[in-house]
């Protein structure tokens, strides 16, 4: 597995959506957020998408999440759900948060590309086509 880049994860992305994203019937394809870095409030919370693990310019992990679980204000908070099992509260009553996972430990800060209901079923898509053509080094190609 090579190193894969933030560059060419936002290329990558653009070549998905010009394959399986209908510009005049959908609008605009949806973009990758900044990077960031405090992981209490992750880009694109309250949507179902897709998140990479960023270290310096370099994708060390994609992840997808798209669940619908959820009610009330929380239904298609897909990649908050998600990314909290990758975060939390290490020490509630002292207000300390932090990362419970390695892999993120190590990058250091994530983007998110987050979708809109009706398109979230993508989300599955446009994760397998990044890992597949990406190769990142904390995934397992073939799965």
């Amino acid at each position: 597995m090579g190193t894969a880049t933030l560059i060419e994860l936002k290329l990558k992305t653009m070549q998905f959506f010009k394959l399986y994203w209908n510009v005049v019937e959908l609008g605009e394809a949806p973009t990758w957020s900044e990077k960031d870095t405090e992981f209490r409030q992750i880009p694109n919370f309250n949507k179902r998408g897709v998140y990479a693990f960023v270290k310096d310019s370099e994708i060390t992990y994609i992840g997808v999440g798209a669940s619908k679980n959820g009610t009330g204000r929380y239904e298609n908070h897909g990649l908050s759900k998600r990314f909290n099992k990758y975060c939390g509260w290490v020490d509630k009553p002292n207000n300390i948060f932090g990362v419970k996972d390695e892999r993120l430990k190590d990058a250091g800060a994530v983007i998110t590309l987050g979708f809109e209901p009706e398109h979230a079923h993508l989300a599955y898509a446009l994760e397998n086509y990044l890992i597949d053509q990406l190769k990142p080094i904390h995934n397992k190609v073939g799965r």
